[in-house]
């Protein structure tokens, strides 16, 4: 009892002298850094609250987030530090600890600063990028979680980096193999860097954007946009099927883009009409019957165009110009039927394919006079006899 009396008592001498020296500055520094630390990030976040409530963007309460976890983290470490400093222990286990601890807190908010424009960025890209429906996903969605891991891994990578180098280790070495591993890495990844690359390509390019009416000729695939992913494109057509495209092919293909530069269409009905009709008048039916059709715009005006005159036929273009491409199919179903219903009205022939064949009579009279001349057969020949002569007998 007596020997724990004694270490008990010279534990709490210890520590008055502690507290009454270099201790007790250090202590003073630690609470003061620390408290401080509080203060100021109840005052930002509380301010970045405010000013969230004036804007519509939700940049603010992403960066109030953010910022309240690291700045409290990165104030206590540093109380720590100034700590260790003024209170005379030198122990070296605890400054480098604490050093360790400052540089990942240090990395730490800096990588979720880079989040924060990361993810503001991608909120304004979503803004712009509106969907044809409320199921379509934007490319942001898509490259938003890449970016975050990319940078997250990037600031990781970097602190460990330097952590070493304070502990006194040679990070050359490890530097070369890093160097060394990237480079298999992309070799062996080639073409879903290729992929990845293509999308980043159509996207800053401004190629097409979730939602559009797209055309791919080589591929014979027409639909909607319906994702634009990291690795892929996805198209869904008019039969409800989607074909998914590497982003790498597509960056190489022609691409024909129906809402770019706006969504204003011109549709074009082809018809034709017997020969013998009489052109004026087919203009005028049909022009008449442009003019019924709903969503036909009267500027630019509507016209019908005489083509050409084919092996049985005059063709003719109806066109008239539409304010959305997306009424371009039905409105050129009901201009067909209205043109068939309107031809037959007004009695103008439809043609239909026919050939006229011509037989000269010359030709016609060798090949009658060919089948009626008889065919003479050959008599057969007799062998000659030979003929006994009569001999007379001598007396």
């Amino acid at each position: 009892m007596s020997l724990l009396f004694v270490s008990m008592s010279q534990g709490l001498e210890n520590l008055k002298l502690f507290f009454t020296g270099q201790g007790f500055i250090a202590t003073l520094f630690f609470l003061l850094i620390f408290f401080s630390g509080y203060l100021f990030t109840k005052l930002v976040v509380s301010y970045l609250k405010i000013m969230s409530l004036r804007t519509a963007t939700p940049a603010d309460d992403i960066f109030a987030r953010r910022f309240k976890s690291s700045s409290m983290g990165f104030f206590f470490v540093l109380a720590a530090m100034m700590f260790l400093n003024y209170s005379g222990l030198h122990l070296e286990i605890i400054n480098k600890v604490v050093m360790v601890l400052f540089i990942f807190v240090t990395f730490d908010a800096v990588s979720k600063l880079f989040d924060f424009f990361i993810e503001h960025w991608s909120n304004l890209i979503s803004r712009k990028l509106i969907a044809a429906e409320e199921e379509v996903k934007s490319v942001s969605q898509s490259f938003s979680p890449l970016f975050h891991r990319l940078s997250r891994i990037t600031f990781l990578i970097i602190a460990i980096i330097v952590v070493m180098v304070n502990l006194g280790v040679d990070v050359r070495p490890i530097l070369g193999g890093l160097g060394i591993a990237g480079l298999a890495i992309s070799l062996a990844a080639k073409d879903s860097l290729s992929n990845i690359f293509g999308g980043i390509a159509l996207t800053a390019d401004k190629v097409f954007k979730v939602g559009d009416m797209v055309n791919l000729p080589s591929k014979s695939i027409m639909g909607i946009v319906y994702d634009v992913g990291l690795r892929s494109t996805r198209i869904k057509t008019w039969d409800n099927e989607v074909f998914i495209i590497p982003n790498g092919i597509l960056a190489n293909e022609v691409i024909q883009n129906y809402y770019q530069p706006d969504m204003k269409s011109r549709a074009v009905v082809p018809f034709s009409v017997e020969y013998g009709s009489d052109i004026d008048q087919v203009k005028k039916v049909v022009l008449g019957e442009i003019k019924k059709i709903k969503k036909a715009l009267k500027d630019p005006e509507p016209s019908v165009v005489f083509n050409s005159m084919s092996d049985f036929s005059l063709d003719f273009d109806a066109r008239f110009w539409l304010e959305s491409i997306r009424d371009r199919y039905l409105s050129r179903l009901e201009l067909t039927e209205r043109i068939y219903k309107a031809l037959n009205r007004e009695g103008i022939g439809i043609p239909f394919p026919t050939r006229t064949l011509y037989m000269k009579e010359e030709k016609a009279k060798r090949k009658r006079t060919a089948k009626k001349k008889p065919v003479v057969k050959a008599k057969p020949t007799k062998k000659p006899t030979a003929k006994k002569s009569a001999r007379k007998k001598p007396r």
